[in-house]
């Protein structure tokens, strides 16, 4: 029902959300305050990973995945060359998907997790929690 948007009447008399519900924006505030200038907020694997992060910052995220994470919009080497000139700087990891690819399998090996940054107090390696799921956070400027 969420993931399949519809438009009539029938919205009307479905009772509203109260909005009182409290976001987490350590993910937001973190990665705005750590871009440096990169034309992209983030990268994610798919626009289900993206969209909050849109949402929560008003920046541009890139999807490498497009819509599902199936559709690569990218090669590693695309994306390697993308990291170096400081287009996209961190990625975000949605835990319960998937991560199949060379740039995520890259991303794990090769660029700093930063996740505990974000979160302080959690261990080393521990994922952020948003609406979507756990996420870690890489910082590909900052690699290993």
């Amino acid at each position: 029902d969420i993931g399949l948007p519809f438009a009539g009447p029938e919205l009307l008399a479905r009772p509203r959300a109260s909005g009182n519900a409290q976001r987490d924006t350590r993910l937001a505030d973190f990665l705005i305050a750590n871009r440096n200038d990169a034309q992209f907020i983030a990268a994610t694997t798919n626009a289900n990973t993206a969209a909050p992060i849109i949402l929560a910052t008003g920046e541009p995220v890139m999807a490498i995945g497009g819509f599902s994470g199936s559709d690569n919009i990218l090669t590693l080497d695309q994306f390697k060359t993308m990291v170096g000139d400081n287009t996209v700087r961190f990625f975000v990891l949605q835990t319960q998907n998937n991560q199949p690819g060379d740039i995520a399998r890259w991303v794990t090996t090769s660029c700093a997790n930063v996740t505990s940054a974000i979160r302080p107090n959690a261990p080393r390696n521990a994922p952020t929690q948003n609406p979507g799921g756990e996420q870690t956070v890489y910082d590909c400027a900052g690699r290993k």
